[in-house]
């Protein structure tokens, strides 16, 4: 690759983006997928891929793909994209989207959205039927994200109730679902979803995984030789290995890579300096603040998978906490729909993402947590 000299106070923005959840510019190692996605919802009305199911645990790289796919069909100028958080509140905030969509562009003069099923007016499902329909007169599809999904949420049964008379009727709409596997198995399985839901076991599923280091360290040298930052091969691999393939560190190593750019290169000390910032940047911003919503049985257990090694075995630690086997399976199963743990082979766990268990340790080393 040819590279194009620059100096350090050209001051380029840094191509990366490691805040938690957010769109970065450069979605590394799905670029295929996304567009294969984008084009079958634009050319296959009807088919499973107007409904998809992405699921994968906590900083995969889940609210990316939805913020891509929708960015994406946005810029057709044929879909109205709606994204929304699974919770209580998100069908007045669909209705809140499709309502400022319809002052902003004048284009739309959607003449359904005057009815409300805030104000009572009419049921949800009536509301989305009409207005998707008057959305459609104007040549454009609706597209519905909605992210951390939760399947025991009455607002997500009601809101899948009404895609389904909308794909009934045959009208151009199109959703994505995301959470972490346990919700979106528990959505899979919940029967007041599938009595009358079909649509939901017929989605197009995605389990997104740890990205290929291999791909990874490619997006590193062709991210920063194209900028003029020199980069050898050793040191992308190097990077590259150190994310694991977690989607949220391949951004804080490129971030912290970036700014520790000396002379238009980074060399290996520089990028070990990186990836020991984002590791503590990971610990930090993102293990120490998910460790406020378990509760006192839910950290012990996990407290003791992390003295106990990579891989332990169910036996050992009702052994090591004294507890009956029916108090460590219950708490298990809450990490485990929490996104801490898997369930690797029979009888064994382990905690799923890079650094939680180093992390844990050093906290409780430090902290002197006693139960």
């Amino acid at each position: 690759m040819t590279l194009h000299k620059i100096n350090k106070q050209d001051n380029q923005v840094n191509p990366f983006v490691p805040a938690y959840g957010s769109l970065p510019p450069i979605p590394v190692g799905r670029e295929k997928t996304i567009e294969e996605i984008v084009h079958r919802i634009q050319n296959s009305k009807g088919s499973i891929f107007r409904s998809i199911l992405f699921y994968g645990q906590r900083g995969i790289g889940k609210t990316v793909m939805l913020s891509e796919i929708a960015q994406k069909l946005n810029k057709s100028k044929k879909w109205l994209c709606l994204n929304v958080h699974s919770n209580n509140k998100m069908l007045e905030r669909i209705e809140n989207l499709v309502e400022r969509a319809r002052k902003e562009v004048v284009s739309l003069s959607i003449s359904g959205a005057s009815i409300s099923f805030k104000n009572k007016e009419v049921d949800f499902t009536t509301w989305l039927e009409e207005s998707v329909k008057n959305i459609n007169k104007k040549g454009k599809g609706v597209f519905i994200s909605v992210d951390e999904v939760h399947h025991d949420n009455s607002a997500l049964r009601e809101l899948c109730s009404a895609v389904q008379i909308c794909f009934n009727s045959n009208i151009d709409i199109a959703v994505a679902f995301a959470g972490l596997p346990e919700s979106i198995d528990g959505l899979l399985k919940d029967n007041k979803f599938n009595k009358n839901i079909t649509f939901i076991r017929r989605s197009k599923k995605y389990l997104l995984d740890y990205l290929p280091v291999s791909e990874i360290a490619k997006s590193y040298i062709d991210i920063f030789g194209s900028r003029g930052i020199e980069i050898s091969e050793a040191v992308a691999n190097m990077a590259a290995e150190a994310t694991f393939g977690y989607s949220y560190m391949v951004q804080l190593v490129g971030y912290y890579m970036w700014e520790n750019i000396d002379n238009n290169s980074i060399d290996a000390n520089r990028t070990l300096a990186a990836i020991e910032t984002s590791i503590e940047d990971l610990e930090e911003t993102v293990y120490d603040s998910s460790l406020g919503d378990l509760s006192s049985g839910d950290l012990e257990l996990l407290y003791a998978i992390a003295s106990e090694g990579e891989i332990v075995d169910v036996q050992v630690l009702i052994s090591s906490l004294d507890k009956s086997p029916q108090y460590v399976n219950n708490y298990l199963n809450r990490l485990k729909d929490a996104g801490f743990v898997n369930r690797v082979k029979r009888g064994k766990v382990k905690i799923t993402t890079p650094y939680m268990r180093q992390f844990l340790i050093k906290k409780l080393e430090r902290e002197k947590f006693w139960f």
